[in-house]
């Protein structure tokens, strides 16, 4: 095989010569810039699509209105249309940037529960004076010195 490329160098008086631009590539080229170019234009419509203005979403307001009418046809039972209303609550309340509604505890008030046991109360009298004191008198006591 060497002999043969050496003949073929000497009949052509020198190396042989590689063309430095060959169409076997052109085709696949072509494909891995268009898959390219489609790539970024799917980027840049999604980028969009997830930027677009809020105005294209119904307000809470206006979704709320909407699962009232549902309820109200009796499409939605009251438990359902209850957690859409909390959830929408919620949206409203950060929309119009109002404060959170008190935190409600599951316990009832303490006025509706049974009255905790209490010790008894042991009511002492005052002690009687012994019968040959005299009682006390209104007056107070001279002052020391006069």
């Amino acid at each position: 095989m060497l002999e043969l490329l050496a003949q073929a160098t000497e009949r052509a008086g020198g190396p042989p010569r590689v063309s430095e631009w060959s169409p076997r590539f052109l085709w696949p080229a072509v494909a891995l810039v268009a898959a390219l170019l489609i790539g970024a234009i799917i980027i840049a419509l999604v980028d969009r699509w997830r930027k677009r203005p809020l105005q294209d979403r119904p307000s809470a307001n206006d979704e709320l209105a909407e699962f009232r009418s549902l309820y109200e046809r009796g499409e939605l039972s009251r438990e359902e249309y209850d957690k859409i209303r909390s959830r929408l609550g919620e949206r409203l309340r950060q929309d119009l940037d109002l404060p959170a509604p008190p935190a409600t505890s599951s316990r009832p008030p303490a006025a509706a529960t049974e009255p905790m046991p209490t010790a008894p109360t042991v009511v002492t009298e005052p002690p009687t004076p012994p019968a040959n004191s005299e009682p006390p008198s209104a007056e107070p006591p001279p002052a020391p010195g006069s």
